[in-house]
């Protein structure tokens, strides 16, 4: 199915390396150390407690999901999907490439027999509709905290306005329509087909990539085909929201540890899909910088913090804070249950590996 090379991994590493060191210094850029560190002294760590409740919600409504996109392969109960979700989440905060999407569908296929390639296909349906439930909210989000039409807002050389951030809203609600369209025509195989054959014609593009290519369309297929019941469907969509709203719950939670900072719930939900828009971009293991700068733009551009030294201090620490408790709680959970599943680091490599020489098998 995928191709990831040793060489690919360590290309993509060092390019998401050196872009998270670039964002972490516009992040850092236009804030004062002293103000920064004095809202880091002042947070109330008791609220560090109902937070992590809640973003751990997040995570169980997500094994929760999976049991419902794997009941035509096997019944699982969620509590048995949980170890191998965290365990993948642990490891994609960890290491480049995504390694923690093929250690789900490892550790199913190695303690409870499911087929690799049908637990990866499961993963690339919950991504979509993340992205899908994402799109959806944002449009929601941001009609609701009525952003000024002559807003305007500066950062470093970075300039937006409210009449763009109109105008962006529009078209993402367009985008997500059209997309959540064009995912559900592959459920017709004469579609599916005329996608397959438009991919062997573009022949400017090298023929292993229309192969992947090719592959991709196959897995996703393979996942949709697990949606064949109205309850799957139903059942997936609420699960999917509920995600969501618990992630944008621990950011709303999140702001009562910080003095002279405040916003509404639906200002959070705004400000956790803007962060999770902008770490789609390539970034090393974690996604610092990224999610920092995200999550800083939000709380600006919603105007939730001033514009100034202060207030980009107080949303830096805002987003470190937000970042460093969910971080480290996954990766430290991540870790204890791959020992638990009894899995190494090189077994899901092997695994990774093989699937790519199935394919090249298949392919010659």
């Amino acid at each position: 199915m995928y191709i990831f090379t040793m060489k690919n991994t360590k290309v993509q590493f060092v390019i998401g390396l050196v872009l998270t060191v670039f964002f972490l210094y516009i992040a850092f850029r236009n804030v004062s150390f002293a103000d920064l560190l004095d809202s880091l002294r002042k947070f109330n760590w008791w609220i560090a407690i109902p937070y992590l409740i809640v973003a751990w919600l997040g995570f169980y409504f997500r094994a929760v999901r999976w049991k419902y996109l794997l009941l035509p392969t096997k019944t699982f109960t969620s509590s048995r999907l949980f170890s191998p979700l965290v365990a993948g989440f642990g490891l994609n905060n960890l290491f480049p490439a995504r390694l923690g999407e093929f250690a789900r569908a490892y550790i199913l296929s190695k303690n409870d027999q499911v087929p690799f390639m049908t637990g990866l296909g499961t993963v690339i349906i919950e991504r979509l509709f993340d992205m899908l439930m994402l799109l959806a909210l944002l449009p929601v989000a941001l009609f609701s905290t009525e952003i000024p039409h002559d807003f305007n807002l500066s950062y470093s050389s970075f300039s937006i306005s409210g009449a763009m951030l109109s105008t962006l809203i529009k078209q993402l609600t367009v985008f997500f329509v059209v997309l959540f369209i064009l995912a559900f025509t592959f459920l017709i195989p004469q579609v599916r087909n005329f996608y397959e054959w438009s991919v062997t014609k573009l022949v400017f593009i090298p023929i292993k990539y229309r192969q992947l290519l090719i592959r991709l369309f196959h897995s996703f297929t393979d996942g949709l085909q697990t949606l064949k019941t109205p309850k799957t469907w139903f059942a997936v969509i609420f699960y999917s929201a509920a995600v969501w709203i618990a992630c944008g719950a621990s950011y709303y939670i999140l702001v009562f540890g910080f003095d002279n900072l405040s916003m509404s719930f639906s200002q959070s939900i705004a400000v956790m899909v803007i962060t999770c828009l902008a770490i789609i971009l390539p970034a090393a293991p974690g996604f610092w910088g990224l999610m920092e700068l995200g999550i800083m733009f939000g709380l600006l551009v919603l105007s939730i913090v001033p514009n100034d030294e202060i207030g980009r201090s107080q949303a830096l620490a805002y987003a470190f804070m937000n970042h460093f408790l969910v971080y480290v709680t996954i990766v430290v959970a991540g870790l204890y249950y791959l020992w638990r599943e009894q899995i190494k680091i090189t077994d899901i490599n092997q695994a990774k590996g093989n699937a790519n020489s199935d394919d090249t098998r298949q392919d010659s």
